[in-house]
């Protein structure tokens, strides 16, 4: 019986802290406004479509991808500022999973038994750091045809979202 109401009770937490998540993309009425198709609002003639898990994936039609069978879903442009080569820009339900944004939630979780008594709690769940991989956008350069062995041509520039990352670099192919 007790192993019955614990596995009840992290299935409650577990519901709760996706529930907590949900944010815009998901409406009262089921649909998901500007996830999927037609039926959310989105011109599927006039969408790109990518894979959240590899955003190199872009294809004209709505399908899965062709690395992980993820379902693609509508690549929203944004309006703002540019961004540069290296940067990243996070959609608000993105950012809500991502430990440099928010590495923890506090829920609290209410019980209540047959006889309407309740009680609360506060559960903590903390995101775990995962180390992401840095970017570096493509890049050019000129030099002088002529310019001597060894001149400077450019700095090249990367990112990487870890706080306290070192990045290295290597030439692996060129002529």
């Amino acid at each position: 019986m007790v192993r019955r109401g614990l596995l009840t009770g992290a299935l409650l937490i577990a519901f709760m802290f996706g529930w907590s998540l949900r944010g815009a993309g998901s409406s009262r009425d089921g649909s998901h406004a500007g996830a999927h198709g037609p039926a959310g609002g989105v011109d599927v003639a006039a969408t790109t479509w990518t894979c959240s898990m590899h955003p190199n994936v872009q294809l004209p039609e709505p399908g899965q991808c062709p690395i992980c069978f993820m379902d693609l879903i509508p690549l929203v442009e944004d309006s703002g500022a540019e961004l540069g080569p290296a940067d990243l820009a996070m959609s608000a339900n993105a950012a809500a999973l991502a430990y440099e944004v928010t590495p923890s939630f506090g829920l609290t979780v209410e019980v209540t038994d047959s006889g309407a008594l309740t009680d609360t709690a506060t559960v903590t769940v903390d995101l775990t750091d995962v180390n992401e991989a840095p970017a570096i956008g493509d890049q050019t350069f000129g030099v002088a045809e002529n310019a001597i062995n060894g001149t400077a041509v450019g700095t090249v520039a990367a990112s990487d979202v870890d706080a306290g990352d070192s990045l290295t670099y290597a030439i692996t192919a060129g002529n």
